[in-house]
């Protein structure tokens, strides 16, 4: 709380002050200064609790501040409807992408592209993050459209039909935020999408990538499209499928692992080289005759012969699943 004297010259009265902070999400970091109320005398002194309505007055002002920073504006808003964040269970029909386009000024038929961005280090605040994204997006297009959910973040190029300068703006990105905040991006990206009424679906196949690749960092790299991550996302997905109905993962597979770990470990090498003995020694690193005598004691002790393929297709998924639990 401050007094400020009055000032004649100025035709000032006197006043009060008082400074309005927010409370950061962190215990840990200080009051955060967002503003101040005044009140100057009128007519009459000001009240014997002018100083304590003050105060409340800026506990007051802090809360609807923090309601109105939380709340998306009407232009976020829009955006997060044409991604179909704000109903994922429903897409938007071509008559609301046609009005959200021309409230966004937008040409609902013109080619785009959708890049999803996400996060694993938890230390960066998801909104500052984006603000940092939307900046450099703004940078690079004029029209760029971005909207966050979570540690997502969506940036959205209208007419955009090729990705060569999209894919070296999103690895500048990367870089400059890797070098400058210290934080490890990924990205997706979806190009071309066909008008704006396929946003929404390409913002569903995004996040696919983005969730295959929190669990498989090395087999999708840093920055992908979805052409290039579908075998791989795909194939994590099935397995995640039949991860969650124990009745699919074939319990011979299932012994043979707990039972013996290295015939288990031949096994998926044998697979993966389609029953190449030579590279599947070269992977497991022993003689060629110790895999192929290892094969017959699985085929043995199994009852089956791994020449089939619908055997090593439930074998493969099931070690899969296996090595995943």
């Amino acid at each position: 709380m401050v007094r400020v004297a009055e000032r004649p010259e100025l035709g000032l009265r006197p006043r009060l002050a008082i400074g309005i902070y927010q409370s950061p999400a962190s215990a840990r970091r200080p009051p955060v200064f967002t503003g101040a109320i005044w009140v100057q005398q009128g007519s009459q002194p000001l009240a014997d609790d002018a100083e304590e309505m003050l105060r409340g007055a800026a506990v007051l002002a802090a809360r609807i501040m923090s309601r109105l920073a939380a709340r998306p504006s009407t232009h976020a808003r829009r955006v997060q409807q044409l991604l179909g964040l704000t109903d994922p269970d429903a897409a938007a029909a071509p008559a609301d992408v046609a009005a959200i386009a021309r409230e966004l000024g937008l040409a609902a038929d013109s080619t785009a592209a959708l890049i999803g961005w996400d996060s694993a280090d938890t230390g960066t605040r998801p909104a500052r993050l984006a603000d940092v994204v939307a900046l450099s997006a703004s940078a690079f297009r004029r029209d760029a459209q971005v909207a966050s959910r979570g540690s997502r973040i969506y940036v959205l190029l209208p007419q955009t039909a090729t990705t060569r300068s999209v894919t070296s703006w999103v690895r500048g990105t990367i870089s400059a935020l890797r070098a400058e905040l210290g934080v490890q991006l990924r990205a997706a990206i979806a190009a071309p999408v066909a008008g704006l009424a396929g946003v929404a679906a390409a913002r569903i196949e995004v996040d696919r990538v983005l969730d295959s690749a929190e669990r498989h960092p090395i087999s999708i790299g840093q920055v992908t499209s979805l052409a290039e991550a579908r075998t791989t996302v795909l194939l994590d997905e099935i397995v995640t499928l039949v991860g969650t109905d124990q009745r699919l993962v074939d319990p011979r597979v299932r012994d043979l692992r707990a039972q013996d770990p290295v015939l288990a470990e031949t096994l998926r090498a044998y697979l993966d080289s389609f029953g190449d003995i030579a590279a599947a020694a070269l992977w497991l690193q022993v003689h060629p005759n110790t895999v192929r005598y290892r094969v017959r004691r699985i085929e043995k002790l199994l009852s089956t012969s791994l020449t089939d393929p619908d055997v090593r297709l439930l074998f493969s998924l099931g070690l899969r699943v296996l090595e995943r639990a």
